[in-house]
């Protein structure tokens, strides 16, 4: 199986397979391309504590040529960004979850309506921090800055 270089990483063998089986069911409309919608409805099926605005700032960070989709080569991108660092078992792990998650084609309305209504809310300090202040899975830790005065 062919190698994928990205942005964060390589991606092949397995994790280029199940990148592959991710996409499928991300891609609700069957368009080739993942919108914003059904990236954030689906990811919110699978952890409902993330917000649109945290969605948002790593869909931006992934969708490379800023067309408002993320394609495939995009999301081996998204994939090493959240799993690349992960061992094999935490990344079959996280990734069945995230196949689990996707319960239909469709997101519901309910979720559609959270997320609008959390497009106008004000955007997290961090996405890698849960609301509680745990380290969300799949995320480099950010660096360390020192508040001290110098000197």
């Amino acid at each position: 199986m062919k190698k994928v270089n990205t942005p964060f990483g390589e991606l092949d063998g397995f994790r280029k397979q199940r990148a592959d089986q991710l996409f499928a069911a991300y891609d609700g409309d069957n368009s080739g391309s993942i919108d914003l919608k059904e990236f954030a409805a689906l990811c919110h099926n699978y952890d409902e504590t993330i917000t649109f605005r945290g969605l948002k700032a790593l869909f931006d960070k992934v969708n490379a040529d800023g067309n408002d989709v993320i394609d495939l080569e995009e999301f081996y991108a998204w994939v090493v960004l959240c799993f690349g660092q992960c061992g094999e078992d935490e990344f079959i792990y996280g990734t069945d979850e995230l196949l689990k998650a996707v319960k239909g084609k469709e997101p519901s309305l309910e979720i559609m309506a959270k997320i609008e209504a959390e497009m106008k809310t004000a955007p997290p300090l961090n996405p890698a921090i849960a609301p509680d202040g745990a380290r969300r899975t799949g995320f480099r830790a950010p660096p360390h800055v020192s508040q001290l005065p110098a000197g």
